[in-house]
């Protein structure tokens, strides 16, 4: 059995929410449940996972540009290095044990 923590941090890394799925979960679940805490920001980058329409829609309504993980649809370096000013939103699997 694995874990998905889905975080919300700041353009330092710092954590400013969290939310735990089940390991085989979409992160759509978590990107749902951390939508209305997301800060204002410029950019968000999140991995792949987190590249949905509905999701940039959402987060352009916000005010932020949505970047993927490099290699997902719609991102590119520089938006990797640009969204560094703004909210990271990241997924991470754990296995326990």
């Amino acid at each position: 059995m694995n874990t998905k923590l889905h975080a919300v941090t700041d353009a330092n890394g710092r954590p400013l929410s969290f939310f735990m799925t089940a390991g085989q979960v979409s992160a759509h679940i978590g990107a749902v449940a951390l939508l209305d805490d997301l800060p204002e920001a410029q950019w968000l980058l999140g991995d792949r996972g987190y590249d949905a329409d509905w999701f940039r829609d959402a987060l352009q309504a916000k005010g932020t540009r949505h970047a993927s993980h490099v290699g997902g649809l719609g991102s590119s370096p520089s938006h990797t290095t640009n969204a560094a000013t703004g909210a990271v939103a990241v997924s991470r699997s754990c296995s326990d044990g």
